[in-house]
């Protein structure tokens, strides 16, 4: 040995220790202040909140994409029906960027049996719509490869000072502390990534449309990322589309673009065997109680889809049911506790708010 060689010295090694001790430490508690200081996009429904307390492996079936798929699917009604363990990690205005990302993250920690894409994001072809809709993916994202990746390509030209506020989101949420409220220090695991919404506006059923609008191809370019990244975890990648309403009338744009990019996406899957569950007709919608508003389902209606989505999903799959077995236990207890949430809800006639 040479004793020359200070890297050899038991001292060096002993001050190496207390050095990663001490900024592991300090990432700890730098990670726990900014999961309280952080903007909560979409409220208590924010992925981040339990995903990452979940037991390893234990997903049977992961749902991806915009708001559109935590007000569409209920994880607990997926587990007191059918005794389906699953998860939503959803974010406000995913894009199918954003998407594959967190797939790849999810990955790190699950492997479920099924990933359920919720489609009303193809339409874009941006890395994130607004600067809140990135930092809802990449803030708590744990994997920093996957976290350099997404923010070097939704901020090409920003510098390293920019940047370093998508890292340690402290430096940006650090003057929150004014504001902060009995929502950012309770966590609601048993949301699991869904929302829930009783109250409903009432809207006229659209006309169906045949027009076909073109998707842009960025989207399609990370939509075969996720195809393939699910082919080599031996996932089984579905498609799903929840139900809109027409908007602001039976002319809008909006519904017209987004059934137009529907359409030619089912063509697309088609060509590639990519089941598809276009559900705006299939699951008996009630235009007039099953909205929370112009875009996302209400109670009633997320909880149609679901049955919908869950009868196709163990026919097609032939998923377990964990019901009885000691080890989802917590799923149980937690469905207890979205039901009382529930009682409670409705008894008060209040609801969470809604920032998304």
């Amino acid at each position: 040995m040479d004793k020359n060689n200070k890297n050899n010295h038991p001292a060096f090694g002993r001050l190496a220790l207390t050095v990663l001790i001490f900024f592991t430490g300090l990432y700890a508690i730098l990670y726990e202040v900014n999961e309280i200081l952080r903007y909560k996009n979409g409220g208590e429904v924010d992925m981040v909140h339990s995903f990452y307390k979940l037991k390893k492996d234990s997903l049977d079936v992961l749902v991806i994409g915009s708001s559109h798929a935590y007000y569409g699917f209920q994880t607990n009604q997926a587990w007191e029906d059918y005794g389906v363990a699953s998860y939503v990690m959803g974010s406000p205005s995913q894009t199918m960027i954003c998407s594959y990302y967190l797939l790849e993250e999810a990955l790190q920690y699950q492997k479920p049996q099924v990933v359920l894409l919720e489609s009303y994001y193809f339409r874009s072809g941006k890395v994130f719509v607004q600067d809140s809709n990135l930092r809802a993916v990449t803030d708590n994202m744990k994997n920093l490869q996957n976290k350099r990746e997404l923010i070097d390509l939704g901020l090409p030209e920003a510098d390293w000072k920019e940047k370093l506020a998508y890292y340690v989101p402290f430096f940006k949420y650090h003057s929150r502390w004014k504001e902060l409220d009995q929502s950012d220090f309770t966590q609601k695991s048993f949301y699991k990534g869904s929302l829930v919404r009783l109250k409903h506006k009432s809207f006229r059923a659209p006309e169906p449309t045949d027009e076909k609008k073109e998707i842009p191809e960025t989207a399609l370019e990370y939509f075969e990322k996720i195809r393939a990244l699910c082919e080599e975890n031996d996932i089984r990648l579905v498609v799903f589309k929840t139900p809109v309403s027409n908007g602001s009338g039976e002319n809008s744009d909006w519904y017209h673009n987004t059934m137009g990019i529907t359409n030619s996406l089912s063509d697309y899957l088609e060509e590639r065997s990519v089941p598809y569950l276009k559900l705006q007709d299939q699951v008996g919608i009630d235009f007039e109680n099953d909205f929370y508003d112009y875009c996302h389902l209400s109670f009633t209606g997320q909880k149609k889809v679901t049955a919908y989505l869950m009868d196709w999903l163990t026919a097609q799959y032939d998923l377990p049911s964990h019901k009885g077995d000691p080890a989802y236990s917590s799923y149980d207890r937690e469905y207890e506790e979205f039901k009382d949430y529930i009682n409670t809800q409705k008894t008060s006639g209040s609801e969470d708010r809604d920032d998304v």
